[in-house]
């Protein structure tokens, strides 16, 4: 799957589009944070600390406050748990992690 994406093109002249479209493959970005995840384990470990406290600071909040705004932050945490994941797979696949 790739994504596109759209960029503002600042050095603008004429009869050159507004945005570049670039594509971003899915595969590369998991690919490249299983080599961050290898080659820097004090990076990765401190990403995983992060998101891990982001859950449990809005299941706290969920619990104690009871408004669901606080329900966000398990949004916002399913996109990184799903790289590491995918990235877990691929370094013990393709990197000789294990």
């Amino acid at each position: 799957m790739r994504i596109n994406l759209l960029i503002f093109n600042p050095e603008l002249t004429y009869n050159q589009p507004i945005f570049l479209a670039i594509n971003v493959s899915r595969v590369t970005m998991i690919r490249a944070y299983a080599r961050l995840s290898k080659n820097y384990p004090l990076v990765h470990m401190f990403n995983i600390l992060l998101v891990f406290s982001i859950l449990i600071l809005c299941t706290y909040q969920l619990l104690q406050n009871n408004k669901i705004e606080y329900a966000f932050g398990y949004i916002v945490a399913l996109f990184p748990i799903f790289i590491f994941a995918k990235a877990s797979t691929y370094k013990s696949k393709y990197l000789g992690d294990r």
